[in-house]
């Protein structure tokens, strides 16, 4: 009975040997797929983002896209059009528990910010530079407050 059951536990080991080894190759080809879904949803949303702005380029000189400057209205337009893409990524962020897209909103929102500082405060001219700031502020306190609310709460402390 001794031998028949250490060749028992040498098949056990040689079985769990396999299985790990399959283990290692499917957790390493799942994590080559999670790698390249990411970088497709990356790509996604840069491209969602840049028709986003084409989209306001082509409010503000339907026929001719490439010709004229872009105005004040324009150029505040851009900044919403920041801030709000950056709110729509936290929303589902949020609510589904995905940091990749949380952090591709707060990348927005630094864009945004960024924007907002550095150039809408030297171009813009009186009630667009106040709605540009209005905008930004009142758009971080909402996305702060909502961010403490839903993702502070769950995360350990």
């Amino acid at each position: 009975g001794d031998v028949v059951g250490k060749e028992r536990d040498r098949a056990r080991r040689r079985d769990r040997g396999q299985q790990s080894v399959a283990h290692a190759v499917l957790r390493d080809r799942l994590s080559h797929v999670l790698v390249q879904a990411a970088y497709v949803l990356a790509g996604s949303l840069a491209l969602g983002f840049l028709l986003l702005l084409l989209e306001v380029r082509h409010w503000f000189h339907l026929t001719a896209m490439d010709r004229g400057s872009s105005g004040n209205g324009e150029q505040l337009a851009y900044s919403i059009v920041c801030l709000l893409f950056g709110a729509a990524l936290m929303i589902p962020g949020v609510m589904q528990r995905q940091k990749a897209l949380r952090y591709a909103s707060l990348g927005m929102l630094t864009l945004a910010v960024c924007k907002v500082f550095l150039f809408d405060a030297s171009t813009l001219e009186g009630l667009y530079r106040v709605g540009s700031f209005f905008g930004l502020g009142v758009s971080l306190i909402g996305l702060g407050i909502g961010y403490q609310r839903f993702v502070a709460r769950s995360l350990p402390a």
